[in-house]
């Protein structure tokens, strides 16, 4: 079934206006992170998410403009799709750092709203980045080899635990609304920045919590099909033999041509 609706016509179209879409509403989602509504390091680890959106959706938008009309040198086609695998293993793993700050700032709550050092959080985007980089070149290269074998195993233990600790996210940042929740009932009567800062908890674990849902649903789903469809298809097809007809050995095309010649010998007594 999913095959058949991949070879569908109007679905690249389809994905292709999503994906001309979708930068702008994450530029306009760039420009509303300028007003305090969250913490700067809140807002600045969503920036990268949103930047890892459009550059993930604008790279796939060159990637398949140069597929049909190979506009692109030879290496400007890989270098899209080392740009495009980084941003996706961005958004996929982007889950373990908003929990853990969202965990920083439940812990710190008398302290975290007045903390105004973001140079810890942009480090961190930055190895972030640098790791989903390294990661993705080094998939992408073994992702055009002919011979998988030998680095399927820990191609996909790498792709698991990127699954698995954006599942940790996600269940962390429940754990993060609940407590939170508690807190805010049985802290009423404390100061004001105390009562704010909890309810920012509580506000920004139900969004995330509903955004990492939908990433999880979509794009582990997704990252499991292209492990499925790049590695063990292909050593299905290197497996399982191929049975053909058999060529037919010279003797018995002598022994056919010998029976044509006496059937028109034959016929031609007759």
């Amino acid at each position: 079934m999913a095959h058949a609706v991949l070879q569908l016509p109007y679905v690249d179209y389809v994905e292709l206006v999503l994906n001309f879409v979708c930068p702008f509403v994450n530029m306009y989602f760039i420009f509303l992170l300028r007003r305090p509504y969250f913490h700067l390091n809140l807002r600045i680890l969503l920036v990268n998410l949103s930047l890892a959106f459009v550059i993930l959706t604008t790279s796939k938008i060159v990637g398949s403009i140069n597929i049909k009309y190979q506009f692109l040198p030879y290496d400007g086609g890989s270098y899209t799709a080392y740009i495009h695998n980084a941003c996706l293993f961005f958004v996929l793993d982007v889950s373990v750092v908003l929990s853990g700050e969202r965990i920083v700032a439940t812990w710190l709550t008398d302290k975290y709203e007045m903390c105004r050092n973001w140079c810890p959080v942009f480090a961190l985007c930055l190895v972030m980045w640098a790791a989903n980089g390294y990661f993705s070149c080094f998939s992408t290269a073994l992702l055009q080899k002919d011979d998988l074998a030998q680095y399927y195993h820990s191609v996909l233990v790498v792709l698991v635990l990127i699954m698995m600790l954006n599942f940790t996210g996600f269940l962390a940042f429940i754990a993060i609304g609940r407590y939170n929740q508690r807190q805010w009932s049985t802290q009423l009567e404390q100061r004001l920045t105390h009562r704010y800062q909890i309810s920012e908890n509580i506000r920004t674990s139900r969004l995330l919590m509903k955004t990492l849902l939908i990433i999880i649903c979509l794009s582990d789903a997704k990252l499991l099909a292209t492990v499925k469809r790049h590695f063990r298809i292909k050593s299905k097809d290197k497996i399982i033999p191929v049975h053909g007809a058999r060529p037919k050995s010279c003797t018995a095309k002598v022994q056919e041509e010998a029976n044509v010649y006496f059937s028109q010998l034959q016929n031609s007594w007759s």
